[in-house]
């Protein structure tokens, strides 16, 4: 009898074990995406992203979707020769001024959207209340047209994976 009474309360303290170590996951799940939706907020606010977002639609804007990739092509290289052409300590604030770099910004940040999405470290619901699909209409528009001319140029492959999961968190947007 004392065997049974001493089988239960490790049965029932076993379980409250289990039931306080679900609750601290779940704590820190929810604490995780917290940090990373108001990480990812702050860094989509800042002037940097919103003056390289401009950037890229008033490129589109200027050059229109036909010859995008071109067009970026010959603003890569009239970039990269003029920071070639500058003194070595002016070179790092010129290219952060450059399109290249403004799609970098871009496309970066969307790439990591794209992962925790996909990871489901950001449930849906959550990702496309702050980026809806019309902020996330410059993946197809303008990032990956850009990025496979780029690749095309460089003569490697297009980053097929890469535009796979941007395309798809496009596609995924309500």
């Amino acid at each position: 009898m004392q065997n049974l009474v001493i089988s239960a309360l490790a049965l029932v303290f076993s379980l409250v074990g289990i039931i306080i170590a679900w609750l601290a996951w779940r704590n820190a799940r929810q604490t995780l995406l917290h940090q990373t939706v108001v990480s990812l907020e702050n860094e989509y606010r800042l002037a940097e992203m919103l003056f390289a977002v401009k950037t890229l639609w008033d490129f589109y804007e200027t050059h229109g979707a036909s010859n995008l990739g071109q067009k970026y092509l010959e603003e890569y290289s009239r970039d990269n020769a003029w920071v070639a052409s500058l003194p070595k300590d002016e070179r790092i604030k010129a290219e952060a001024s450059t399109l290249h770099c403004q799609r970098r910004i871009v496309s970066h940040f969307f790439e990591k959207v794209a992962r925790l999405y996909f990871a489901k470290v950001i449930p849906k619901k959550i990702v496309f209340n702050i980026w809806p699909k019309n902020d996330l209409r410059i993946i197809p528009t303008i990032l990956i047209p850009m990025e496979t001319a780029l690749a095309q140029e460089l003569s490697g492959p297009t980053p097929a994976i890469r535009h796979r999961n941007l395309k798809r968190l496009y596609d995924d947007a309500p």
